[in-house]
């Protein structure tokens, strides 16, 4: 009996008996009902394994991503929908002068720059740039913590990479 799934054959299973006998129809029709369930649970468990080693491969590249990040020289940070820090990591805490990342989640980009006439040229300077997906790379003055001036390398990049990119998914930073 054909082992068929979404109108292919994925296989055949033979039925035996002990004596020599001609099935009914009925036995027929079962024995391929059986056959087309079982191709189908083959072809889920087969797609359940798959699904697994995939999920492995996605934590250990998020793994190596994360420890990437972390480890970082550079402080990075993550901005979504209306220039607000999503996340960061401890190099950049350390560079504004906060003790951790934890203290910058939620943070909006004012409170990095100097003064809102920066900040509001900042935007005007570089959205349109990051929209049709370049890359940004601008020496720039920050405001740390304490309200000190620090001059930075900045370099920044849409997440989205279609054309407009939609920044509310997320820009990247690197400084």
């Amino acid at each position: 009996t054909p082992m068929v799934h979404n109108a292919k054959v994925f296989g055949v299973i033979i039925g035996h008996t002990i004596k020599k006998r001609i099935f009914s129809e009925e036995q027929k029709s079962l024995a391929q009902i059986f056959a087309n369930q079982s191709a189908t649970t083959i072809k889920n468990a087969t797609y359940i394994q798959s699904l697994c080693v995939s999920e492995k491969k996605l934590q250990q590249r998020t793994d190596e991503f994360e420890t990437i990040f972390e480890n970082s020289m550079t402080g990075i940070l993550l901005l979504r929908g209306g220039r607000i820090l999503a996340r960061c990591n401890q190099r950049l805490a350390h560079f504004m002068g906060y003790s951790s990342p934890d203290e910058l989640e939620g943070i909006g980009m004012r409170e990095f720059h100097l003064s809102e006439e920066r900040f509001k040229d900042f935007g005007k300077r570089f959205y349109e740039l990051l929209v049709s997906g370049e890359q940004i790379q601008v020496e720039y003055q920050l405001r740390k913590k304490d309200g000190q001036p620090l001059w930075c390398l900045l370099s920044g990049k849409a997440i989205d990479n279609n054309s407009p990119s939609d920044l509310n998914k997320g820009v990247v930073w690197v400084v």
